[in-house]
């Protein structure tokens, strides 16, 4: 149907009229339908913040009224008057509160009053007072039934009145009590709002508690204006109870009938669970009547509890315009399609009618093949010359037929050289060039194709010598493809994997070597995937061993490229390395042994051949010949080390073997050379050497006699130097105290006059403090007066000005505070004026002492300046006297310690002679052997290192450039 071009057209006209008008359609629909429904929820979210702000500032009132009420004087007056009527009555705290008595009604006539008109006036259900002590509701406004119960034990001991009782008293703050069914109430819910009436010391001594009304709920939240029909806003507890009147359902969704029935009167949708989680959102949702409606939605706090307030108007209401406005676009569009439909027809049909007699030529020509058909061109327009061009072409295509026809008969007998010679153009010529062209590469191929079967001839002969060339060689190989399947495995390789074939069953459990073609190389892989990564990059040979069973195989993998360079294949070598692994590990053993000084181990020929046979033959006559040479070197050198130079080395060896027993037979000669000369110059130096130790002991020992005298000497002179060293320091540091003392002595002095000073200041802002006190008891007195006047009018003015009465009273109060914290003030700036001045007076007399003291002070100073400059002066010529003993002490010691150096160098001499005759006795030499000729020694000797001597007490140093230091001996 729609292959016709009439339909075609027909569709494409409508398409072109039509779309642009739907899509302005839908565009004016969509816009303004978005508009509508911004609008409709903006105003719904407008209506919800509204009445959440009329709430929240009603419940926040009701908390600033509580905790006025609480803290008024009005409050606190009746509440104490109640409790002396208490004890008056003799009431316990397990009995009810009279209440029906003459003088209760007197309190409540006189003080309860101006509590009713507080609940009155600002729109509340009732309110109360009750003992903190005993529970007892001792004042209510309204005197209903709970008026005198005890709610700690009582019959309403369970209520709401009750709990909230508990809760603030066991928080000492505001509480409050949300909606409760309640039994004084006649069963209505009710709310409270509570708070502790305290004394100065902040004890608890009542509560006082506002009971919030329904009425003032409703009237905020029935406000409707701009709501239309079906909108409303509705206050839901977190018990999913209502706590403000339903418009649409009152009967069944007010807040009495909610806590009448809660199974029909309660609101538990997906939007009232959300507000109560915490969620501020606006949305289409179901209402608690199952009707789409628009909401807005926003928790409200009161106190600890949550409230939901939903702000909703049905959908169809909301929408309306929007429907309106659908059924006015959509009548448009049917009429602008229907006139774009019948223009749309007339125009196709004008179009395809020349067109169609064309195609009926065209599918005549189709048909029956048949190219002398024409059609009559009846216009000048597209259609008339398109007519002409199909008889051109019908003139064209004839006789290039006619012509392909005599090639193709030509070709069917054999004979390709023919060709088509007519004068074509367009399509035609290339049917002409590509048939022409055609028989060509016929020609062509047939000659390329006998030489292909010639080439693939020879190919096929070379690859089956290349696969007998495999087959016979020695190397064990395989060859994969290029996904890693094993395509070819020659002989060498299939008898390796049958003789190791127990040993592949021990890592493949099902291990054949006749089935290894055809398997994939991950066959042999642990980690195939590990082995794809390594192969998958491989450019050049890649070699690895593999632990199989008791086998250790050696594999090399060469990747096998084509003429392009492209991946083929693999090809890959298999060696068995068992018994040469064996042999590794045979030379390691004796390698570590070796390292080890060991060299007695020898390797087994057995089972060896060829080059690893002489590989073991060397290595084990490499490790005798070390081992003989080295045992004796041990020999020698045992020898050696016990004292034995007669040992020599006397096997015949090669290489360095051979000039190590040279050099081991020449060290020995020439250490028996050496210790025959060592010998006898020992002798000779022991001799000489007590000649000398002797003279110098006599002359260390006068020497030394002397060196002790003057060292005690010059210690008795540090003694004295240190002693009146120290009673300088001390002058000085006495000096420098009582310097301290005349500066700290003036200090005192400034300070006790800027004290004096401050005292009289101090006095004279305690005179400044006194008179602001006046004037601030002068206006608590005239607010006083104020405040009284302001009671008296407030009376006058009798209920419209009860409200001014509790606050006048209140104003009141607080003058009387002012005026007598007024007073306490000027008592205590009275008592600081007189200690102000009583310090003064101690002030001035401390000043008098401190000049006393400072005259003392500055005199002591004056005399331990004197007695400070003569240590000094003593401490001079003493440290003078002992410089020049220390000198001579100085220079005795040096001659001393010279002394007793050459003595002791001496007796060294003659000691160590003595001993290394002795170490010479160790060895045992050929006697028959020469001695080395002793060297010849310079004249010139070195000077001797003395011994390091023990320090004595170091001594003052003297300014002399010769001064230097000396040991004690």
């Amino acid at each position: 149907m729609f292959g016709k071009l009439k339909i075609k057209l027909l569709l494409i006209f409508l398409f072109i009229g039509v779309l642009p008008i739907l899509v302005v359609g839908y565009l004016a629909l969509v816009k303004s339908s978005d508009a509508l429904h911004k609008q409709a929820f903006a105003q719904l979210v407008s209506m919800r913040e509204v009445k959440k702000t009329q709430i929240e500032s009603y419940l926040d009132r009701a908390m600033k009224d509580i905790r006025i009420l609480a803290g008024s004087e009005d409050t606190k007056l009746i509440q104490k008057q109640l409790s002396f009527y208490a004890v008056d009555e003799e009431i316990e705290a397990d009995e009810e509160f009279l209440t029906d008595t003459y003088e209760y009604e007197e309190i409540w006539q006189a003080s309860g009053k101006t509590l009713n008109d507080f609940v009155n006036v600002y729109g509340y259900s009732d309110v109360y007072i009750i003992q903190a002590d005993t529970g007892h509701v001792i004042f209510s406004a309204r005197r209903d039934k709970d008026l005198g119960a005890n709610l700690a034990s009582g019959e309403y001991r369970d209520s709401p009145l009750a709990t909230l009782y508990r809760q603030v008293i066991s928080t000492n703050a505001i509480a409050v009590q949300d909606y409760e069914r309640y039994e004084v109430k006649n069963n209505q819910p009710v709310a409270f709002v509570g708070s502790p009436i305290t004394d100065l010391g902040g004890n608890t001594l009542a509560v006082a508690v506002l009971q919030l009304s329904i009425d003032e709920i409703n009237q905020i939240m029935l406000q409707r204006t701009g709501m239309g029909e079906t909108g409303e806003t509705f206050l839901v507890g977190p018990d999913f109870l209502m706590r403000s009147d339903s418009y649409l359902a009152d009967q069944s969704h007010s807040v009495v009938a909610s806590f009448a029935d809660p199974a029909n009167g309660s609101v538990k949708t997906d939007i009232t669970e959300k507000t109560l989680e915490g969620e501020t959102n606006f949305e289409v949702a179901l209402d608690y009547r199952g009707v789409p409606v628009l909401t807005a939605y926003s928790p409200i706090k009161f106190g600890d509890t949550t409230w939901a307030l939903v702000a909703e108007i049905d959908r169809a209401e909301a929408f309306s315009e929007v429907d309106a406005l659908k059924w006015l676009i959509g009548f448009i569009l049917l009429a602008g399609v229907a006139v774009i439909t019948t223009i749309a027809m007339l125009v196709t049909r004008s179009l395809t009618q020349p067109i169609l007699k064309l195609t009926h030529s065209l599918e005549n020509v189709a048909v029956t093949g048949d190219f002398s058909t024409r059609v009559d061109v009846t216009s000048r327009d597209e259609i008339g010359q398109s007519a002409v061009a199909f008889n051109t072409l019908m003139d064209s295509t004839q006789s290039a037929v006619e012509d392909i026809k005599k090639v193709m008969e030509g070709l069917a007998e054999g004979d390709f050289s023919n060709r088509i010679d007519s004068d074509l153009k367009g399509d035609l010529l290339v049917i002409k060039q590509a048939t022409n062209t055609s028989l060509e590469n016929v020609e062509h191929s047939e000659r390329a194709k006998a030489k292909l079967e010639c080439e693939a001839q020879e190919k096929a002969e070379e690859n089956a010598r290349v696969r007998q060339a495999l087959d016979n060689v020695s190397t064990n190989t395989m060859i994969a493809d290029r996904d890693y399947n094993i395509i070819y495995i020659n002989s060498a390789a299939t008898k390796m994997l049958t003789d190791a074939r127990e040993d592949f069953a021990t890592v493949i459990p099902q291990f054949n070597p006749e089935n290894v073609m055809g398997h994939n190389i991950d066959f042999f892989h642990k980690n195939p995937s590990h082995q794809r990564r390594i192969l998958d990059h491989l450019e050049d040979v890649y070699k690895t061993e593999l632990m199989v069973g008791d086998r250790t195989m050696a594999i090399s993998a060469n990747p096998i490229l084509d003429e392009n360079g492209e991946r083929i294949g693999t090809v890959i070598e298999w060696k068995d390395r068992t018994a040469e692994v064996a042999i590794e590990r045979e030379i390691d053993q004796m390698v570590d042994a070796a390292s080890r000084g060991d060299f007695s181990i020898q390797l087994s020929l057995e089972g060896k051949r060829g080059f690893h046979k002489n590989l073991v033959k060397g290595l084990n006559g490499l490790t005798t010949n070390t081992d003989a040479a080295l045992a004796d070197m041990q020999r020698i050198l045992g020898a050696m080390a016990r004292g034995d130079l007669t040992e020599r080395i006397d096997k015949d060896y090669h290489g360095r073997f051979a000039q190590l027993k040279i050099d081991a037979n020449s060290t020995i000669e020439r250490l028996t050379q050496v210790i025959g000369n060592i010998r006898h110059a020992a002798s000779t130096i022991s001799n000489s050497s007590n000649e000398i130790a002797s003279g110098n002991r006599d002359l260390s020992q006068r020497t030394e006699d002397q060196a002790t005298s003057l060292q005690e000497t010059a210690a008795s002179m540090d003694t004295m130097t240190d002693t009146v060293k120290q009673s300088a320091e001390n002058a000085v540091s006495a000096n420098k105290l009582s310097d301290e003392a005349v500066d700290k002595a003036r200090e005192g002095g400034h300070v006790v006059m800027r004290t004096i000073t401050a005292m009289d200041q101090i006095s004279g802002a305690s005179n400044k403090i006194s008179d602001i006190i006046g004037v601030i008891d002068e206006i608590a007195f005239q607010t006083n007066l104020l405040a009284l006047n302001a009671a008296v009018e407030a009376a006058r003015a009798g209920e419209q000005g009860r409200g001014f009465a509790v606050v006048a009273g209140e104003v009141r109060s607080l003058a009387q505070r002012s005026a007598g914290a007024a007073k306490e003030i000027k008592d205590l700036i009275r008592d600081t004026n007189k200690k102000v001045e009583d310090g003064a007076i101690l002030v001035s007399e401390s000043g008098d002492t401190l000049q006393e003291i400072l005259s003392m002070v500055e005199e002591v100073g004056s005399k331990m300046s004197e007695i400070s400059e003569a240590a000094q002066n003593q401490s001079s010529g003493i440290e003078q006297v002992n410089i020049a003993i220390s000198r001579m002490d100085t220079m005795t010691q040096q001659n001393a310690a010279l002394v007793e150096e050459a003595a002791t160098a001496g007796e060294s001499m003659l000691s160590q002679a003595q001993d290394m005759s002795t170490m010479m006795e160790f060895f045992t030499i050929e006697e028959n052997k020469e001695p080395v000729k002793t060297p010849k020694f310079n004249k010139t000797r070195k000077k001797a290192v003395l011994p390091k001597k023990t320090k004595a007490k170091p001594k003052p140093k003297v300014d002399d450039d010769d001064e230097i230091e000396w040991d004690e001996f």
